[in-house]
């Protein structure tokens, strides 16, 4: 009985061991075995010395019932859970190395989902923390070169180039709905506008790439639509909205309605190509009102009795005024206008995740066109979805990417969130996937299409309409003052 007493710990103590492994101690098997357990009636079993696991674990066990033997069974029910959880070696924590491989899985691994919880590709996970990166880069890049369109030279010398230095048209050279619609009015393609082949390029091999990952307004639209989500709610609700609708055909209808305007010398296509949306709402509402709001604020601090308050409003409408805020004036003709429906598309988000880029985007629609044509596209094992509908919740494009149903990869914004957030592995983005399980029509009704081109060709109509009333308003504005003149004379 002394050697089962004994509290020396410093050598192992064969006969505390246990056959297999230590049940819950609130299993019903536990609770059976513990009174025929050779080990609870002091007797030795040969077992348990060859296949005790754990020795270490049960070991605090016996200490703890043979410090209170005459309520063994009653003890050691409500303590050995504390026993279990903190018996710990040194041997068992892991290395530096796996400290640290562990916190990179914990970066770029999402939590396990419903199903299978099978994870998604390494690659698959960096490219959607690249193109994170990607959308956050060039919208910031287009926001700096937007801030520098403002000319700060001189007129000093009429025979220096009045230029700007920054590229900051580079946004507008490469899109290649500008160059198109430039191209079917003068019959000119200008030299600028050859980097536009470029992203034709890249959309030919990688699909829509520019949609998902290096336009300004799209990101606006998906910061918006994340920050803010849709008012619908999540769950349900939130892939019903995510699902492919019939309404996102408008946009293939404006592009068709613009090309065929464009034809007869009208250019109306600019009212809805999303950077030159971007410039004129941001350039001529948002950073003119944000200066009025910020040249108030900083002139009442710089006007207070406070001289710390005085000295960081100074210098902050210095530093304002020489890197941000490039010219003086505070109000632009019809900038309430364009501000108010900037306003209203970037909040259709709350209603309709980027509505913009899914049913109005003219520059969407012919990327989409191009994108049929893609080298690299989804493909998806149908038998292994289980309509858990992850991917719809974090699609981006309506594109339905859900098994059991055809790909749109018109649609397709190239996000990698389906992908990355399947559980059964059923979706795979590769090269020259199969072309099996997509939908190949653009539009489906063609008199439709048919009528857009009509209304792009009436614009002709209208255009010259306005043109002859411009004309009649100046000729009776130089009658009026070819009249006045002669009253003057008269005089």
């Amino acid at each position: 009985m002394s050697a089962k007493r004994s509290d020396d710990h410093s050598s192992p103590i064969p006969w505390l061991g246990v056959v297999g492994k230590v049940p819950a101690i609130d299993s019903p098997h536990a609770a059976a075995s513990a009174e025929s357990s050779p080990v609870s009636a002091g007797v030795q079993s040969p077992e348990s010395r060859v296949e005790s696991p754990k020795p270490e674990k049960r070991l605090h066990l016996r200490l703890v019932s043979g410090q209170v033997k005459h309520a063994q069974v009653e003890a050691v029910e409500p303590i050995a859970p504390v026993a279990s959880a903190t018996t710990a070696t040194p041997s068992a924590l892991p290395p530096r190395t796996s400290r640290i491989s562990a916190v990179l899985k914990k970066v770029f691994r999402k939590k396990k989902r419903a199903g299978s919880g099978i994870e998604a590709r390494t690659s698959i996970r960096v490219l959607v923390w690249v193109r994170r990166v990607s959308q956050l880069s060039f919208f910031f890049l287009f926001m700096y070169w937007l801030v520098n369109t403002a000319f700060r030279g001189s007129f000093t010398s009429v025979e220096q180039n009045i230029r700007i230095k920054q590229p900051v048209e580079g946004f507008l050279l490469a899109d290649p709905f500008v160059a198109l619609i430039t191209f079917l009015s003068s019959h000119t393609l200008y030299r600028g506008l050859l980097w536009s082949l470029g992203l034709v390029a890249l959309t030919v091999v990688f699909g829509r790439v520019f949609c998902g990952w290096i336009c300004p307004f799209g990101t606006l639209h998906h910061f918006t639509a994340w920050l803010f989500p849709s008012r619908v709610g999540k769950g349900g609700s939130r892939v019903e909205a995510n699902k492919t609708h019939k309404w996102q055909a408008l946009k293939y209808y404006l592009l068709y309605a613009f090309l065929a305007a464009a034809s007869v010398g009208v250019v109306v296509g600019g009212m809805f190509d999303p950077i030159c949306v971007m410039v004129r709402a941001v350039g001529l509402s948002v950073l003119p009102a944000t200066q009025w709001v910020s040249h108030h604020v900083l002139g009442a601090a710089s006007d207070s009795n406070v001289r710390l308050l005085q000295l960081s409003a100074d210098r902050t409408q210095d530093v304002l005024s020489t890197t941000v805020f490039t010219t003086k004036q505070f109000y632009f003709h019809q900038a309430w206008f364009i501000g108010a429906l900037f306003v209203a598309i970037v909040f259709m988000n709350r209603i309709i995740p980027r509505f913009w880029c899914r049913a109005l985007c003219p520059l969407g629609a012919l990327l989409g066109v191009m994108s049929k044509f893609s080298v690299v596209g989804m493909e998806k094992d149908h038998g292994k979805c289980t309509d858990c509908n992850l991917c719809l919740v974090h699609c981006q494009g309506a594109d339905s990417p859900q098994g059991g149903v055809k790909h749109r990869q018109d649609e397709c914004h190239m996000c990698m969130n389906c992908e990355a957030a399947c559980p059964e592995d059923v979706i795979k983005f590769r090269f020259f996937p199969n072309r099996k399980s997509e939908k190949t029509d653009l539009v489906p009704e063609r008199r439709t299409a048919l009528a857009s081109v009509a209304a792009g060709a009436a614009f002709y109509v209208l255009h010259r309409q306005s043109d002859a009333s411009a004309a009649e308003r100046a000729r009776l504005d130089h009658n009026r003052a070819n009249i006045l003149t002669h009253l003057g004379r008269r005089r």
